[in-house]
């Protein structure tokens, strides 16, 4: 409490007494979700100070790398891999600011890539993936179709049995997590007679007398 005495110049006095409040530190938590380079990271700060105690966050201003947002939580993209200087400041409803900063280890990130050989072609079709990815440890392949493929492995064979448009994606997961995906589309096409006469000639028949073509 904080008590106000005012005494006047014939010696009457008055007091006053008010209560005064002192906030408890709040017990602020930084949590990420995705901390892979060049993908969007998931940024949350979580109260877990304990009741009666709570003092309530009214705003979030988050400085990410250099990059300014608000709000909790936040996405942001943190380029490059390693610590990445993080932090919040927090406004509360007692008034009070606090600012909490964190490194945060932002993890390289593999590149999914392939190629598909043929993408199209008449029914069936057997098609040779060749993984050419980098950074990563585990490949998951999806072929589309009824029913669907699956391969775990790192350069597959699939075979696509009915004429129809499909798609091929690969997952690369990396061993911290991360990961990245590509698709390319496959096409089972009907096969179709391509003839062209180029040049020809009308003779008569040695025998009718009636013109034939020539080639």
């Amino acid at each position: 409490n904080v008590t106000l005495t005012v005494t006047a110049a014939g010696g009457c006095d008055d007091v006053i007494t008010k209560p005064v409040i002192v906030p408890v530190v709040p017990t602020l938590v930084l949590q990420v979700e995705n901390p892979c380079a060049d993908q969007p990271t998931t940024f949350t700060l979580v109260d877990t100070t304990l009741p009666p105690f709570i003092d309530a966050v009214l705003g979030w201003q988050w400085n990410i790398a250099g990059t300014l947002t608000s709000g909790n939580p936040v996405a942001s993209t943190v380029t490059l891999p390693g610590l990445s200087p993080v932090s919040v400041t927090t406004i509360h409803q007692s008034g009070c600011v606090y600012i909490q900063s964190n490194n945060v280890l932002i993890n390289p990130s593999p590149v999914a890539d392939f190629e598909a050989t043929p993408e199209q072609g008449d029914a069936p079709l057997t098609v040779q993936f060749q993984n050419t990815s980098s950074g990563g440890t585990q490949y998951q392949w999806l072929f589309t179709g009824n029913p669907p493929g699956f391969s775990t492995d790192a350069s597959p064979v699939h075979t696509f049995l009915s004429l129809g448009d499909y798609v091929a994606e690969l997952t690369v997961v990396n061993d911290e997590g991360c990961s990245d995906s590509k698709s390319v589309p496959i096409q089972v096409l009907t096969p179709t007679v391509d003839l062209g006469l180029t040049a020809f000639t009308l003779s008569p028949d040695g025998l009718t007398g009636k013109l034939r073509p020539t080639v």
